[in-house]
């Protein structure tokens, strides 16, 4: 799967699964910014907040180590609503596994603004194509949730003006080195 989205997207790309409190490489293109067994941070990689929104038992036994700020906790609810995550150059999306939600995150990095949604679609359609027998709660995992969940955060609360922070997010801001989704 690493070595197709690589050629595809003519971009590095890696493989990363939960471990512990961190997210493991466990596959990657040469080059990538991350290596086979490289750890990352959980909150702060693209790979690693896929499987932090998703996997909410694993969530609930890291918050206190992590100590996620109010900011973290709505990039989280962002990676449901959007379908991917996104920091600096990297976009990541679930790679889905039907019991556990999501097993890990393919990850394409040095992608520019301009080529976002491109390399999203390309990201599905190929995780898609790996897992033909993909269910309805795994093709919203990967395609994210949507509008509708976009008025309601992760955390139930009713949030009106979401949606439209969420569509600004969508595209990138340009100048701004800003960690975003």
């Amino acid at each position: 799967m690493v070595g197709e989205i690589a050629e595809r997207a003519q971009r590095p790309a890696y493989v990363a699964i939960p471990c512990y409190a961190d997210v493991l490489c466990i596959a990657s293109s040469v080059p990538s910014p991350a290596r086979r067994d490289d750890l990352m941070g959980v909150a702060t990689s693209p790979p690693g907040r896929l499987p932090l929104a998703h996997r909410r038992r694993w969530r609930y036994t890291l918050v206190e180590r992590l100590a996620l700020d109010e900011r973290q906790h709505s990039a989280l609810d962002d990676v449901l609503s959007l379908g991917y995550a996104r920091v600096e150059d990297q976009v990541a999306i679930a790679v889905p596994w039907r019991p556990d939600g999501a097993l890990g995150a393919l990850t394409v990095a040095d992608v520019e603004c301009g080529q976002l949604s491109v390399i999203v679609r390309l990201e599905r359609s190929l995780v898609v194509s790996y897992d033909p027998g993909t269910s309805a709660t795994s093709a919203r995992m990967i395609d994210g949730e949507g509008a509708s969940r976009a008025a309601v955060s992760a955390h139930g609360r009713a949030d009106p003006g979401r949606a439209a922070t969420l569509r600004r997010k969508r595209g990138c801001r340009t100048g701004s080195a800003r960690t975003m989704l």
